[in-house]
């Protein structure tokens, strides 16, 4: 990855009280940082030999589900069973020549996104001169 998609990326994670010029260029970044994060984790699963997925499981969990009054003024609470769901890693096989193919692709789009995002960043820059 070059220096002028880190700087990108790094605008683009910036939020939160973003100037007008600022959310413009994450608007024009956008796409790209999702690629690049899309080729960091094929990387990953090409470095591990396996891809990691989020899983979801559930449990049941025993809780108080009402509280109320009864005659004599006392707290009543009445309990029940809920499922509550977690997630855990799950580590998933993958095909190293598919995930070549995919990384290569990824790249190939992070460099046309690159191209394109600087010229809107150039425009943004412009329209939101700061």
């Amino acid at each position: 990855m070059n220096r002028f998609a880190l700087a990108i990326l790094s605008l683009a994670v910036v939020a939160g009280c973003a100037t007008p010029q600022e959310r413009c260029i994450r608007q024009e970044t956008q796409e790209l940082s999702t690629v690049l994060s899309l080729l960091s984790k094929v990387d990953g699963n090409l470095a591990r030999g396996y891809a990691i997925e989020r899983e979801p499981y559930s449990v049941p969990i025993y809780q108080v589900c009402s509280t109320s009054r009864n005659k004599d003024g006392k707290l009543v609470q009445d309990h029940c069973w809920k499922n509550e769901t977690f997630f855990r890693d799950k580590e998933v096989p993958i095909d190293p020549a598919s995930e070549s193919r995919k990384r290569q692709a990824l790249q190939d789009r992070a460099r046309t996104l690159e191209r394109q995002s600087a010229a809107g960043v150039a425009r943004c820059k412009a329209e939101f001169a700061e």
